[in-house]
Protein backbone atom coordinates (compact mmCIF):
# COMPACT_ATOMS: atom_id res chain seq x y z
CA UNK A 1 0.00 0.00 0.00
CA UNK A 2 1.50 3.34 -1.05
CA UNK A 3 0.29 5.23 2.02
CA UNK A 4 1.83 2.71 4.41
CA UNK A 5 5.09 2.78 2.48
CA UNK A 6 5.26 6.57 2.77
CA UNK A 7 4.44 6.54 6.47
CA UNK A 8 7.01 3.84 7.16
CA UNK A 9 9.79 5.67 5.30
CA UNK A 10 12.44 5.94 8.08
CA UNK A 11 14.10 8.83 6.27
CA UNK A 12 11.74 11.24 8.02
CA UNK A 13 10.27 9.59 11.11
CA UNK A 14 10.86 6.37 12.96
CA UNK A 15 7.55 4.63 13.59
CA UNK A 16 5.63 1.62 12.31
CA UNK A 17 2.38 2.25 10.46
CA UNK A 18 0.08 -0.75 10.10
CA UNK A 19 -3.21 -1.24 8.30
CA UNK A 20 -6.02 -2.62 10.44
CA UNK A 21 -9.62 -3.58 9.89
CA UNK A 22 -12.47 -2.11 11.93
CA UNK A 23 -12.70 -5.18 14.15
CA UNK A 24 -9.10 -4.58 15.34
CA UNK A 25 -9.90 -1.10 16.73
CA UNK A 26 -13.42 -1.49 18.09
CA UNK A 27 -12.45 -1.53 21.77
CA UNK A 28 -10.43 0.89 23.88
CA UNK A 29 -8.15 -1.99 24.87
CA UNK A 30 -7.28 -2.67 21.21
CA UNK A 31 -6.72 1.02 20.53
CA UNK A 32 -4.18 1.26 23.37
CA UNK A 33 -1.71 -0.52 21.06
CA UNK A 34 -1.55 2.66 18.92
CA UNK A 35 -0.35 6.23 19.33
CA UNK A 36 -2.37 7.61 16.41
CA UNK A 37 -5.22 6.27 14.27
CA UNK A 38 -5.83 7.52 10.72
CA UNK A 39 -9.32 7.29 9.23
CA UNK A 40 -10.72 8.46 5.90
CA UNK A 41 -11.43 5.52 3.63
CA UNK A 42 -14.87 6.07 2.08
CA UNK A 43 -15.13 2.34 1.38
CA UNK A 44 -15.22 1.72 5.13
CA UNK A 45 -18.12 4.03 5.98
CA UNK A 46 -20.36 1.11 6.92
CA UNK A 47 -17.72 0.00 9.44
CA UNK A 48 -17.24 3.36 11.17
CA UNK A 49 -20.18 2.74 13.50
CA UNK A 50 -18.46 -0.39 14.87
CA UNK A 51 -15.37 1.47 16.12
CA UNK A 52 -16.64 5.04 16.61
CA UNK A 53 -17.65 4.74 20.31
CA UNK A 54 -14.32 3.16 21.33
CA UNK A 55 -12.33 5.58 19.17
CA UNK A 56 -14.04 8.54 20.83
CA UNK A 57 -13.31 7.22 24.34
CA UNK A 58 -9.69 6.53 23.40
CA UNK A 59 -9.08 9.94 21.78
CA UNK A 60 -10.74 11.84 24.65
CA UNK A 61 -8.52 9.89 27.09
CA UNK A 62 -5.33 11.00 25.30
CA UNK A 63 -5.14 9.21 21.94
CA UNK A 64 -4.35 10.82 18.61
CA UNK A 65 -6.58 10.93 15.52
CA UNK A 66 -5.92 12.05 11.95
CA UNK A 67 -9.08 12.18 9.83
CA UNK A 68 -8.34 12.55 6.11
CA UNK A 69 -10.53 13.34 3.14
CA UNK A 70 -13.70 11.22 2.90
CA UNK A 71 -14.18 11.21 6.68
CA UNK A 72 -17.04 13.73 6.42
CA UNK A 73 -18.59 11.57 3.70
CA UNK A 74 -18.14 8.35 5.70
CA UNK A 75 -19.41 9.65 9.04
CA UNK A 76 -21.92 12.31 8.01
CA UNK A 77 -25.28 12.97 6.44
CA UNK A 78 -24.25 11.44 3.10
CA UNK A 79 -24.04 7.93 4.57
CA UNK A 80 -26.56 7.68 7.44
CA UNK A 81 -26.57 7.25 10.29
CA UNK A 82 -24.66 10.39 11.28
CA UNK A 83 -21.97 9.28 13.73
CA UNK A 84 -21.94 11.69 16.68
CA UNK A 85 -18.93 9.90 18.19
CA UNK A 86 -16.83 10.73 15.11
CA UNK A 87 -18.14 14.31 15.02
CA UNK A 88 -17.12 14.78 18.67
CA UNK A 89 -13.45 14.03 17.94
CA UNK A 90 -12.90 15.34 14.39
CA UNK A 91 -12.28 19.13 14.35
CA UNK A 92 -14.70 19.83 11.48
CA UNK A 93 -18.46 19.34 11.33
CA UNK A 94 -18.99 15.75 10.16
CA UNK A 95 -22.77 15.77 10.64
CA UNK A 96 -23.39 17.60 7.35
CA UNK A 97 -23.19 16.76 3.67
CA UNK A 98 -19.65 16.53 2.38
CA UNK A 99 -18.36 18.26 -0.72
CA UNK A 100 -15.06 18.25 -2.57
CA UNK A 101 -12.84 19.98 -5.07
CA UNK A 102 -10.55 18.34 -7.55
CA UNK A 103 -7.40 20.30 -6.96
CA UNK A 104 -7.00 23.70 -5.41
CA UNK A 105 -4.67 26.35 -4.08
CA UNK A 106 -3.79 25.63 -0.46
CA UNK A 107 -3.30 28.75 1.66
CA UNK A 108 -1.14 27.94 4.71
CA UNK A 109 -2.27 30.25 7.51
CA UNK A 110 0.05 29.10 10.30
CA UNK A 111 3.65 28.13 9.52
CA UNK A 112 4.83 27.63 13.11
CA UNK A 113 2.41 24.85 14.09
CA UNK A 114 4.02 21.36 13.94
CA UNK A 115 1.37 20.16 11.46
CA UNK A 116 2.22 22.87 8.91
CA UNK A 117 5.75 23.87 9.94
CA UNK A 118 7.95 24.47 6.94
CA UNK A 119 5.07 24.63 4.46
CA UNK A 120 4.18 27.53 2.25
CA UNK A 121 1.18 27.96 -0.04
CA UNK A 122 0.94 25.26 -2.72
CA UNK A 123 -1.35 23.71 -5.31
CA UNK A 124 -2.81 20.30 -4.42
CA UNK A 125 -3.60 18.25 -7.52
CA UNK A 126 -6.04 15.67 -6.19
CA UNK A 127 -9.44 15.35 -4.53
CA UNK A 128 -9.95 17.57 -1.49
CA UNK A 129 -12.91 16.92 0.78
CA UNK A 130 -14.36 19.69 2.91
CA UNK A 131 -17.12 19.96 5.46
CA UNK A 132 -19.99 22.18 4.32
CA UNK A 133 -20.37 23.00 8.03
CA UNK A 134 -16.76 24.22 8.40
CA UNK A 135 -14.42 23.90 11.35
CA UNK A 136 -15.68 23.20 14.85
CA UNK A 137 -15.89 26.12 17.30
CA UNK A 138 -12.56 26.37 19.13
CA UNK A 139 -10.64 24.35 16.53
CA UNK A 140 -7.62 25.91 14.83
CA UNK A 141 -7.63 26.21 11.05
CA UNK A 142 -4.02 25.94 9.84
CA UNK A 143 -4.64 25.92 6.07
CA UNK A 144 -7.55 26.52 3.70
CA UNK A 145 -8.53 25.65 0.13
CA UNK A 146 -10.74 28.22 -1.58
CA UNK A 147 -11.46 29.67 1.87
CA UNK A 148 -12.61 26.33 3.31
CA UNK A 149 -10.77 24.50 6.10
CA UNK A 150 -8.11 22.13 4.68
CA UNK A 151 -5.95 21.46 7.77
CA UNK A 152 -7.68 21.79 11.14
CA UNK A 153 -6.51 20.73 14.62
CA UNK A 154 -8.13 20.50 18.04
CA UNK A 155 -7.74 18.82 21.41
CA UNK A 156 -10.87 16.81 22.30
CA UNK A 157 -10.63 15.93 25.98
CA UNK A 158 -7.04 14.90 26.70
CA UNK A 159 -6.42 13.83 23.10
CA UNK A 160 -5.37 15.47 19.90
CA UNK A 161 -7.10 15.47 16.56
CA UNK A 162 -6.45 16.71 13.04
CA UNK A 163 -8.49 16.91 9.86
CA UNK A 164 -6.59 16.89 6.57
CA UNK A 165 -8.93 17.47 3.63
CA UNK A 166 -6.57 15.70 1.24
CA UNK A 167 -7.92 12.41 -0.06
CA UNK A 168 -5.29 9.72 0.47
CA UNK A 169 -7.50 6.70 -0.12
CA UNK A 170 -9.11 6.45 -3.51
CA UNK A 171 -11.20 3.59 -4.87
CA UNK A 172 -9.71 2.35 -8.11
CA UNK A 173 -10.53 -0.57 -10.35
CA UNK A 174 -10.25 -3.64 -8.17
CA UNK A 175 -11.59 -1.72 -5.18
CA UNK A 176 -8.38 -1.48 -3.14
CA UNK A 177 -7.64 1.79 -1.35
CA UNK A 178 -4.35 3.27 -2.53
CA UNK A 179 -2.49 6.50 -2.12
CA UNK A 180 -3.33 8.85 -4.96
CA UNK A 181 -0.24 10.88 -5.84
Amino acid sequence: NGLLNQLNDDTWYDFDAVSVTADRIDTVEELRAFDVVIIGDSNGSSQYNSFAPALRQWVEAGGGLVATGWTVYAAGASTPPVLQDIDAIVPVDTTVQYNYYYGGDIDVLEVLHPATQGLSDFYFNNEIEYSTGGADPGATVLATVNGRPFVVVDAPGLGRSAFLGAVYYHKRLGGYPQLDQ
